[in-house]
């Protein structure tokens, strides 16, 4: 017979993760549920979501125990247990942390989510990974995580090793609103990229520019903005010339300064396959310190000569370079087809 101090020993574990469990889990995903949201030094925990509504953009929350003790942390998706994980930062906000996902599509059935936590002793705490069914009505999904028919800034997805970039999202997901991450690159790489630059253009003023740029690496100075993808004009999915028309991607410029900074930026229009540039976009701003600010990037486009007079583009790939440094490199998806 088990003594019922083995017993309540056993239980203990549970009773600080009710909150995370529902009905529909089998008890074999909650034990392991159990064990694995509370690795490490963290305690997640988390109202699962049972479905969500196609075509709005979930909102998921979780809270750790003790929150102190959290560093980061990560929402991580995909469209069927076979695939690789696609992940989204979760901010923190009054002890709550959140993630926004991509839009689910009509074509997507289900898919699965699970929260990790990295503490700030550097382990790591995930959570089961949930499946979630997705909904045309959203009155089954009622109680569930809040969602959306719109964001307010781009989500930010970093896609799994071999993935594509384009689009940044598992199959059964929508890429609008979304963005790819991507890692800065290396003094070495952004300084082939810029000189590549000058040998597209053509230019002379374009390849002093990328030397002066590339000659030159400094920290980046005290004071540098943050930047965030803002819009594009024309809207994506416009046809534009390229003889008669212009290009405007926007971006957000935060953080205090009290100085003027040197803004140089390139923008690569990408193929279907998302590896070569069918046209190149690039110039030079002065920002003031008054922010925030929205600072447009529009020039004439260079076609590359790789992708014909008549072309589509599935993305645009935008890099800023800030005293000599990559201040910002991200590809975005930006769909347009190109006339002569």
């Amino acid at each position: 017979m088990r003594s019922p101090e083995k017993d309540d020993a056993k239980a203990e574990p549970m009773r600080g993760m009710r909150a995370m469990t529902r009905a529909w889990i089998p008890a074999a995903a909650v034990a392991l549920l159990a064990e694995v949201a509370s690795a490490g030094s963290i305690e997640i925990r988390h109202d699962p979501a049972s479905c969500v509504t196609v075509d709005r953009y979930p909102r998921v929350s979780a809270t750790a125990v003790p929150p102190e003790q959290v560093a980061s942390a990560e929402l991580q998706f995909r469209g069927n247990a076979a695939g690789g994980w696609y992940s989204v930062r979760m901010a923190a906000e009054g002890g709550v942390w959140s993630g926004v996902l991509p839009r689910p599509i009509r074509t997507l059935e289900r898919f699965e989510y699970r929260i990790v936590m990295v503490g700030t002793d550097l382990a790591t705490a995930e959570t089961a990974a949930f499946a979630v069914r997705v909904a045309d009505d959203p009155a089954p999904c009622a109680g569930g995580p809040h969602s959306s028919v719109a964001v307010a800034a781009p989500i930010v997805v970093r896609v799994p090793a071999g993935a594509p970039l384009v689009p940044p999202v598992p199959p059964g997901f929508s890429p609008a609103g979304v963005v790819a991450a991507a890692e800065p690159a290396t003094k070495s790489g952004s300084t082939k990229k810029w000189v590549a630059l000058a040998g597209v253009a053509g230019g002379v003023a374009a390849a002093a520019m990328a030397a002066g740029a590339a000659s030159q690496p400094r920290p980046l100075p005290a004071g540098v903005p943050d930047i965030e993808f803002f819009g594009s004009s024309p809207n994506p999915g416009s046809v534009l010339s390229l003889s008669r028309d212009r290009l405007s991607v926007s971006v957000r410029i935060t953080g205090q300064s009290r100085f003027s900074l040197d803004l140089l930026w390139r923008i690569d229009l990408l193929g279907g396959t998302g590896e070569s540039a069918c046209a190149v976009m690039f110039g030079r701003r002065t920002i003031n310190a008054l922010r925030p600010q929205v600072v447009d990037l529009t020039s004439g486009l260079v076609p590359s000569g790789s992708c014909g007079s008549r072309f589509d583009v599935a993305a645009a790939r935008l890099s800023i370079l800030i005293e000599g440094q990559v201040a910002y490199d991200q590809t975005l998806v930006l769909p347009y087809h190109f006339e002569p």
